[in-house]
């Protein structure tokens, strides 16, 4: 059976327009910005439509985090406020980011395997000069980077 979360391969080659959540806690260290939040959403643009994809987290029985990403219409759960006659449908509130290079050029999806499940614990968006990585947890963690993430877990796939 596919998994929801395999679908994201057909963002690839779409812009990042930008990384939105009701709130979103920021630090830099030397090199990166580090995101901490709860439910993000990705907005995306690619072949000329906006889709949103809210990320998420769960737990397995062993307590394990992993990621649940769902592909969606509405940037909900963040605030927003739909205009119908804009170049942009819905005019986003809370917080967020934008980067400068926003063209998807990877997405890799690392996580682990328990028994028949395969679960997404990382999201690995490589753009044309930085990285994005989305770790699980009951508070998400997004670095943008010049470097992708260290201490990968298992490759599940990659684009």
């Amino acid at each position: 059976m596919k998994s929801k979360w395999e679908s994201l391969k057909k963002i690839l080659g779409g812009e990042l327009k930008g990384i939105c959540a009701n709130q979103l806690h920021a630090q830099q260290n030397k090199t990166d910005f580090i995101f901490n939040t709860v439910e993000p959403v990705l907005y995306i643009k690619n072949n000329g439509l906006i889709t949103y994809w809210k990320v998420d987290w769960g737990e397995t029985m062993e307590a394990d985090d992993y990621l649940l990403l769902n592909e969606q219409s509405t940037p909900e759960p963040v605030e927003y406020e739909t205009k119908e006659n804009s170049h942009y449908r819905h005019i986003l509130g809370g917080s967020g980011i934008e980067v400068q290079q926003k063209t998807i050029q990877n997405i890799s999806g690392y996580g682990f395997k328990d028994r028949d499940d395969t679960f997404l614990t990382t999201l690995l968006l490589e753009l044309e000069e930085v990285y994005i990585c989305i770790k699980a947890g009951p508070v998400l963690q997004i670095v943008i980077s010049n470097e992708a993430c260290d201490e990968l877990p298992d490759v599940i796939f990659s684009t």
